[in-house]
């Protein structure tokens, strides 16, 4: 039970967070719709953008009641399949692609975007495999987890940067 807990608040809060980051301004949508032209969108990428934003926003709600999370587990992994999908196109082009996953500018897609999306998406199926049970004292610990295996996550860039800096 308390494995589902953990599982489900690490997704909503990751995709919560990349959905108000990259809509929590024009600014902010446009650098994503910026990106996703890099993937060869062309002028779908507005559109595109705005599903992106939208599907993440429907993900984080789905995961939020206990009658929507298997949903809400489904959408995650339909996202994060198609996320790695165009994870592996960026990182064929030529020209590297800022990943803006989190609205924010972050390095080039490659395999450490491949790495985190597939650890979600391995965390979405145990989400939907595991027992779920009442919220107690040890559900509130296992969300707290949640939103340390989230900030991991969202920062996840930024500690590939700092950890490659320290080989140096």
């Amino acid at each position: 039970m308390y494995v589902e807990v953990v599982t489900r608040t690490a997704l909503l809060v990751v995709f919560g967070v990349a959905a108000v980051q990259k809509g929590r301004s024009q600014a902010a949508f446009l650098a994503f719709v910026s990106a996703l032209r890099s993937f060869g969108l062309g002028g779908a990428a507005r559109p595109v953008g705005y599903a992106v934003v939208a599907a993440e926003t429907v993900a984080a709600l789905l995961l939020a009641w206990p009658h929507t999370v298997t949903a809400g587990y489904l959408l995650a992994l339909a996202l994060l399949t198609v996320f790695m999908a165009g994870i592996v196109r960026a990182s064929r082009s030529p020209t590297p692609v800022a990943c803006r996953c989190f609205g924010f500018g972050g390095g080039p897609l490659g395999i450490r975007h491949l790495i985190r999306n597939a650890v979600l998406g391995g965390m979405a199926v145990v989400g939907l495999l595991a027992d779920r049970g009442p919220v107690d004292a040890g559900a509130a610990l296992a969300a707290i987890g949640g939103l340390f295996v989230a900030l991991v996550v969202i920062r996840w860039d930024d500690l590939a940067y700092l950890m490659s800096a320290t080989r140096r």
